[in-house]
């Protein structure tokens, strides 16, 4: 392994190695973890500093890491596309707030930094220098995996206003013997965008007046729990049926008595959409608050594409498939008969109209119950959603279950998928999402809390 020192405001052309000894091509994350960020009031709705910010090659978005002090022990680490035959890494930073000249001098910028390539684990440290602009650092592995690159701040350049480290942008070129694929890479960097652009809708979304009537808060705060003992959950589920990580998610919450204590009848009927579907019938279920979900941090609704490689929690609870505000209440979602019903398995196997198309489709079976007034409603949903989603080498045809439970007072109470099960609280008046409890798969868990900033209003 080796690390060069950066040299600022210069970019280096590094040419690609011949295909047998690896092709240099840059990678777009997918996923940005980071152990903090900043979140107060007055940028809550926006620019609250998430990690992948860094991912935007936009120099006035950062990473703004949220620990008390100067941001030192603080890391951030970028999941990419998993390379086989990778030998060398190339980064390219742009260090400390760089909108402008007066922010970067103002924030604690990263000085002693250690980069570390997973999962092979090595590590090699290297000094940034104080200054604008682009700097690299190479790391070199023996020939292997890579998934990710993670960097942790060892020592800062203190800022002249305030003590928040941070980075601007990452920008990761990877030599490997995998087959390169640009147009794919470039398709991750257009999600971040886009990603971008609905939290920049969202802020607009709670700045009207209406927005109280959203049924959620403009943020949460994720804390993810370690599990008491590691799981293999692959190979639980060796063999890919769709249901399995749901049931493993169901079953550490069934073990934990405080969990089944407020959320026991809910996971009575995930256990029956899960099992047999008794109760469960095939209906066409329209949400009638058709406003999407609003990009915010703690909740998401899941994509498709997750259901490639199996992922769940990544910073925040899971919401149903639907993906509107509709979905969050039983009174908001219009039942209707299905003429043309498909089979369970058809749709499972992804051989259902509409599963092997870029479009994809969702079904749905509903099972009623009876208000205190004696009118049907809705309690579970069981929710199949298919379609075909692009991988590196093409590709590939998935679907997606999920089981979203609702309460006396038909608010949204439980939603139970792809090695996950939530349970969610809400306000005295019944009116506001306020926090959450989630199990995973693997028998880690999380939960999301409200911002004392946000419940203080």
């Amino acid at each position: 392994m080796n690390a060069m020192r950066a040299l600022p405001a210069m970019v280096l052309l590094w040419p690609a190695l011949a295909a047998a000894d690896g092709t240099e091509r840059r990678l777009h994350p997918h996923q940005v973890d980071a152990s903090s960020f900043l979140w107060n009031d007055w940028n809550k709705f926006q620019e609250n500093y998430h990690p992948l910010y860094v991912a935007d090659d936009d120099p006035t978005t950062a990473w703004v890491e949220g620990a008390d002090g100067s941001g030192a022990g603080e890391w951030i680490r970028l999941r990419v596309t998993q390379m086989d035959g990778a030998t060398r890494v190339r980064l390219k930073l742009r260090a400390g707030y760089q909108k402008s000249d007066g922010l970067f001098k103002a924030n604690a910028r990263p000085n002693d930094i250690t980069v570390k390539l997973l999962p092979g684990g090595v590590e090699a440290k290297t000094a940034l220098a104080d200054a604008e602009g682009w700097q690299e650092v190479v790391v070199d592995q023996p020939p292997g995996k890579l998934d990710a690159v993670q960097i942790r701040i060892d020592s800062v350049y203190e800022g002249t206003k305030y003590k928040d480290l941070c980075l601007s942008d990452v920008q990761i070129y990877v030599t490997a013997t995998t087959r390169d694929n640009p147009a794919f890479e470039k398709g991750k960097l257009d999600k971040t965008l886009a990603w971008k652009a609905d939290r920049l809708a969202a802020a607009k979304m709670f700045h009207k007046e209406a927005a109280g009537a959203l049924a959620v808060l403009p943020s949460y705060t994720y804390h993810s729990r370690d599990a008491a003992e590691v799981v293999n959950w692959a190979a639980k589920c060796d063999g890919g049926e769709a249901a399995c990580p749901t049931r493993l998610a169901v079953g550490y919450a069934r073990a934990d008595a405080a969990f089944v204590k407020r959320w026991g009848a809910e996971l009575a009927v995930a256990d029956a959409a899960l099992g047999d579907r008794a109760g469960f019938v095939q209906a066409q279920v329209v949400p009638l608050d058709k406003r999407r979900v609003p990009e915010i941090d703690g909740l998401r609704v899941p994509r498709l594409s997750e259901a490639v490689d199996w992922s769940w929690g990544l910073g925040g609870m899971e919401l149903p498939l639907l993906g509107t505000l509709g979905a969050l209440r039983a009174d908001q979602l219009g039942m209707f008969d299905v003429k043309d019903k498909v089979a369970f398995d058809d749709v499972r196997k992804s051989r259902a109209p509409g599963c092997r198309s870029k479009a994809g489709a969702t079904y749905t079976w509903v099972r009623k119950g009876k208000s205190a007034d004696g009118k049907d409603v809705i309690r579970g949903l069981l929710l199949f959603r298919c379609g075909r989603v692009e991988v590196r080498e093409g590709h590939e045809d998935v679907s997606q279950l999920q089981v979203a439970v609702y309460d006396d007072a038909g608010r949204l109470s439980l939603v139970a998928g792809l090695g996950y099960a939530n349970g969610f609280e809400w306000s005295q008046d019944r009116k506001t999402l306020i926090a959450g409890r989630a199990f995973f798969a693997d028998g880690s868990g999380a939960t999301v809390t409200a911002p004392a900033v946000v419940t203080a209003k």
